[in-house]
């Protein structure tokens, strides 16, 4: 589908139709290998330029964050852009068609006219700058949870903080790609040959997304963090109530000692006596008193 005629720009919604029967149609020779990239959702973010005077001068496949949550954490899918002599091909599927309607946008915007590669930078300066809303919007949340943890240390609140590390890996896992992304655009041989107007929106898209890679980075280490305390939190919390148990347990093991012996079928002091389960009691009481002082005075003293 045509989106743009004076920038000669086409884009193919995989949802909808096949990719590489739409790139026979428009009459693009562009490799079946290359064209599956655009399909594969799994794929990596990625940099290829072809040989020289090959139709197809550029391929980036660039990661775009999906705005829909996925099993309680964002997660990023691939787009893929080609770059040709005179024409520019975008692939898109149903998690990051948004990424068109705001292109759309921009060049409706524009007041001159654009290059392919200038657009291309353009692109990428506009999906990086989607992430920031969401990575803010994540950073907030682990204040709002360690309030919670704090008043009360919930299996919900552990699971939701779980979810946020998983999302924050993605979510830096895929800025550092893009950022590499566009470090080799810079450093290739053949891309070195740019307009002012090309080099500056580059510039704009890596100092974009670098800035992302560092915000994901120490929101994960935030995050990291946080969790590694709760861990240990939960931890000492387990100790103590082992120590607890340790103590009622050898404690009940004194009456269960005393009236032991009685059960036995030997003669013993006050087996005859009324009022014997009485002094069984006491004793019990006073040993049970006795020996929780000295276990508690021996653990205080470890620590």
């Amino acid at each position: 589908m045509l989106l743009n005629k004076e920038l000669n720009w086409y884009n193919i919604h995989a949802k909808e139709e096949d990719v590489a029967k739409a790139v026979k149609a428009l009459a693009w020779d562009i490799p079946r290998e290359l064209a599956d990239y655009a399909t594969d959702e799994d794929e990596r973010a990625f940099l290829e330029v072809s040989k020289v005077n090959h139709p197809i001068g550029l391929t980036v496949v660039f990661h775009v964050i999906d705005r829909r949550t996925v099993d309680g954490h964002y997660e990023t899918v691939p787009m893929t852009f080609y770059v040709l002599e005179d024409r520019l091909l975008t692939v898109s599927n149903q998690r990051n068609h948004y990424i068109i309607e705001l292109l759309k946008e921009a060049l409706d915007q524009e007041e001159v006219q654009m290059s392919q590669k200038q657009f291309l930078f353009l692109a990428l300066t506009i999906i990086t700058k989607q992430y920031f809303k969401i990575v803010s919007q994540i950073a907030r949340e682990p204040d709002e949870l360690n309030r919670q943890l704090r008043q009360q240390t919930s299996k919900k609140g552990l699971l939701a903080m779980s979810d946020l590390e998983t999302g924050l890996v993605y979510l830096k896992s895929a800025a550092n790609q893009n950022v590499f992304v566009l470090a080799q655009l810079k450093e290739h041989p053949h891309q070195r040959q740019l307009s002012d107007n090309e080099e500056e929106q580059l510039m704009d898209a890596i100092i974009e997304a670098r800035q992302l890679a560092n915000m994901t980075q120490l929101n994960s280490q935030i995050l990291s963090q946080l969790s590694d305390t709760f861990n240990n939190v939960l931890n000492n919390n387990l100790h103590d109530n082992l120590t607890a148990l340790n103590i009622i347990s050898v404690n009940l093991a004194i009456v269960a000692a005393i009236t032991g012996y009685f059960g036995m079928n030997i003669p013993l002091p006050l087996t005859h006596s009324r009022w014997a389960w009485v002094g069984v009691i006491v004793v019990s009481a006073v040993l049970w008193f006795i020996i929780a002082q000295v276990l508690k005075r021996f653990l205080q003293f470890r620590r």
